[in-house]
């Protein structure tokens, strides 16, 4: 056989051994794309009754992990929390195990209240006032509402604009009575009611304890606001 052509074939076997074997070697390594889904599966599994949005992040390209004779074992990482950025563990116990853990990025989808249209401190929120919008609450700090009646009747501490998330620091009970304006004391006596006229020493919303000064006996005493103008003592 001639010279050259012994050394094409010589070269021709050993490029076909090499990709034999580089395809043997790709066949025993675990796809990240598997890794990835059963990440993502086990979430949406655990979080079944959350309306959740995940993002698995991308392995590094160079991580080789063994293929698993086993199916994948997944669970929550050690210290990590069920939403925003988080980690997931991925373990496989087969023949040659190996665990690592994949950061993902979970959205816990909810209603919460804003504001329908730009409003205005001072004012006191009506039904028409609040819209619902769907957010994601894993990234809201300070807290959030999610049943508009909860809002209906409270009077705004700030103006917010359009679409503003409503916060519980934004809200205060309307003033039902003001410091210094008379009102009228309710002395509640077994089965008996004694009213008197009163003067307000703090302004006061429904249900909030203020102290009232008796303008007859000058005493002061400590009530609820129960309606515009009314305080309610116990005696």
């Amino acid at each position: 056989m001639h010279k050259g052509l012994r050394r094409l074939r010589a070269i021709l076997m050993v490029t076909m051994l090499f990709v034999g074997t580089h395809a043997v070697a790709e066949e025993a390594l675990q796809p990240h794309a598997e890794v990835r889904e059963a990440v993502e599966d086990f979430i949406y599994n655990e979080l079944s009754g959350e309306d959740v949005e995940v993002t698995v992040r991308s392995l590094d390209s160079r991580l080789r992990l063994r293929r698993c004779e086993e199916p994948l074992e997944t669970f929550w990482a050690p210290g990590s929390r069920q939403r925003g950025a988080t980690s997931v563990g991925v373990a496989c116990e087969g023949e040659k195990p190996w665990k690592i853990y994949v950061r993902v990025n979970i959205r816990l989808m909810k209603a919460v209240a804003v504001a329908a249209h730009p409003l205005m401190r001072g004012d006191v929120l009506g039904r028409d006032d609040i819209a619902m919008v769907r957010k994601d609450v894993s990234r809201i700090s300070g807290g959030y509402f999610d049943d508009p009646a909860a809002l209906v009747g409270f009077e705004l501490r700030q103006s917010v604009s359009a679409n503003g998330l409503l916060r519980s620091r934004m809200l205060r009970r309307p003033r039902l009575i003001r410091r210094g304006e008379k009102v009228t004391v309710l002395a509640v006596v077994g089965g008996l009611e004694v009213r008197v006229a009163g003067e307000a020493l703090a302004d006061g919303g429904k249900g909030q304890m203020i102290r009232v000064r008796n303008l007859s006996s000058k005493r002061i005493v400590q009530g609820e606001v129960v309606s515009k103008g009314m305080v309610r003592i116990a005696m």
